[in-house]
């Protein structure tokens, strides 16, 4: 590795300077996660993914949401379709399909089956198109599971719910072949037995079991007079099952609330009988999204928080990622914030093959544990994390750019590889593509190991000139680069950043300060660095 300095810093900033340079050299000694390849999808109208996995033949499905009829999508039936995309192993499209009506469809989740077909879990609006059934009165949604073959083409579908809004949220396949769906009802009537709040007004946390076939075993609504809405529900190894969610509410089933909305987790036996239920949180807002079963046999739950007391500890700044690892018995044993000064939302986790943690969610801050935020306060960016298992960060990334990034859903091929779906409006940084209004965009990163990236570095000749500079530099490498090109000051903060296709790369530096820069080039194979000097025009 080489360093090419060519104007040093002055006598006042010299210290500043050699710490950046020990600080750049020493970086190179430790891992970070590299884009390999990123995709844009869809059309003029909008989609918004909101489920990625892994499939059988090493691509990838992805379902979420359309209003396009045109580029990437073709087969809209109306206002909003679930939109299901199978990608290759190289994130190229090779089938999609519109599944829904003339009205809304809103997916949730996707997963293969044995038979490499694709059960798709949604809410629905819809009385017509792929749409058998319509439970609830006009306006007003169902849950809606789908079953297709390995080609996305419909083989059946079922509606449950009530005659007021039924929105599902969590999903499971079970042991036995079924499935758990779970979500919030307002409804009181048809599949759903029971409501203790309000009817078309207060949601409860409404869980059900389905066969293979998508048929009623058991249903059970729970909670209280305010709100309460279930979000993840896991399968535990003992056979019962973990459901997940929030609840506003202090009375019928809920036993306990801090204040504002708490998680809460409830623990069902395989016939649908609440064991016990425990809420977490503080005074404020705690909104979960994922929960996973732990090797020691306990839990680790994950969401945002912008509570600061309660079971809630060094919240950073508004919302914070929130990981709270629990025993057998539902007791805390750890519980961790991440973030920075703005807010964080967590809105997907998994545990890795070494029982570590990896959560994936947005991000608005550039400070506290997020190294970097390309956009406005206003416009959030994905950031991905990874945890010990004791909680303890190993590594983050921020990936985007200056519009906004949302909705995210990472899957985890290994425990240095990883795909994320999500949203995003935005035409640069990380995104190469845009179709419009926003599009999916999927991404594959992975984690090079510090003695991969060590052995990778090349001694590769950097020129930068004319240095010093006023406007404009030049950079020359002895061969073609693709990858990412970072700018930084002297106190180790990004000031550029640029996606790169070229031996010869011309970089406009008007906007900068006078003072010392170093330029850092990125991509899966090396890494090259170069320092130079902005002077003004006197």
């Amino acid at each position: 590795m080489q360093f090419f300095i060519f104007n040093l810093p002055t006598k006042n900033t010299m210290k500043n300077f050699l710490s950046l340079l020990f600080i750049f050299y020493s970086s190179f000694c430790f891992s970070q996660p590299v884009i390999e390849w990123q995709e844009n999808l869809g059309g003029s109208n909008g989609e918004l993914p909101f489920s990625i996995d892994q499939t059988a033949d090493s691509g990838f499905i992805v379902v979420g949401d359309s209003g396009s009829d045109d580029f990437d999508v073709s087969g809209n039936h109306g206002s909003s379709d679930i939109w299901l995309v199978k990608l290759d192993a190289a994130g190229v499209i090779t089938w999609q399909k519109c599944l829904g009506g003339s009205y809304i469809e809103h997916a949730e989740d996707v997963y293969q089956t044995p038979d490499h077909g694709y059960i798709i879990t949604a809410s629905v609006w819809s009385t017509d198109g792929d749409i058998g059934f319509h439970y609830g009165l006009e306006y007003n949604s169902d849950f809606w599971v789908v079953k297709t073959d390995s080609l996305g083409n419909l083989v059946w579908e079922k509606t449950y719910g009530g005659s007021m809004d039924d929105f599902l949220r969590a999903f499971e396949p079970t042991t036995d072949g079924g499935y758990m769906i779970g979500g919030e009802s307002r409804s009181d009537d048809f599949d759903v037995s029971e409501h203790y709040g309000v009817a078309g007004l207060t949601s409860d946390f409404w869980v059900v079991k389905i066969d293979s076939a998508g048929n009623i075993e058991w249903e059970h609504a729970i909670g209280g007079m305010e709100g309460d809405e279930c979000l993840d529900i896991i399968e535990a190894s003992d056979g019962s099952y973990m459901a997940l969610g929030f609840t506003a509410s202090v009375d019928g089933d809920v036993l306990t609330n801090h204040g504002g909305t708490d998680f809460w987790l409830v623990q069902f036996s395989a016939e649908g009988e609440i064991i016990w239920q425990k809420t977490y949180g503080g005074s404020d807002s705690d909104y979960p999204c994922s929960i996973h079963e732990t090797g020691d046999g306990g839990f680790i739950m994950a969401g945002k928080t912008i509570s600061t007391d309660g079971d809630v500890t060094s919240n950073h700044g508004i919302f914070d990622f929130w990981a709270v690892k629990i025993d057998t018995s539902g007791d805390i044993l750890w519980q961790q914030c991440y973030g920075g000064s703005r807010s964080e939302e967590a809105f997907d986790m998994h545990i890795t093959n070494d029982n570590g943690f990896i959560f994936c969610g947005t991000s608005a801050s550039s400070d506290g544990d997020v190294s970097v935020h390309y956009g406005s306060i206003y416009y959030p960016d994905i950031w991905v994390m990874r945890t010990d298992v004791s909680g303890v960060m190993e590594w983050q990334k921020t990936f985007g750019g200056s519009d906004i990034e949302n909705d995210p859903a990472i899957t985890v091929l290994s425990d240095s590889v990883f795909v994320f779906a999500a949203s995003t409006t935005s035409t640069d940084f990380d995104i190469t593509s845009f179709y419009g209004n926003p599009d999916y965009w999927v991404v594959k990163f992975k984690f090079i190991e510090a003695s991969t990236q060590i052995s990778n570095e090349k001694k590769s000749l950097m020129t930068v000139y004319p240095n010093p500079a006023v406007d404009e530099i030049q950079i020359d490498l002895n061969e073609f680069v693709s990858g990412e090109l970072f700018i930084y000051n002297l106190l180790g903060e990004i000031v550029g950043r640029e996606e790169i296709y070229s031996a010869n790369i011309h970089l406009d530096i008007s906007g900068l300060e006078p003072g010392q820069y170093f330029i850092r080039i990125n991509n899966p194979e090396e890494s090259y660095t170069a320092t130079f000097t902005k002077i003004d025009h006197n």
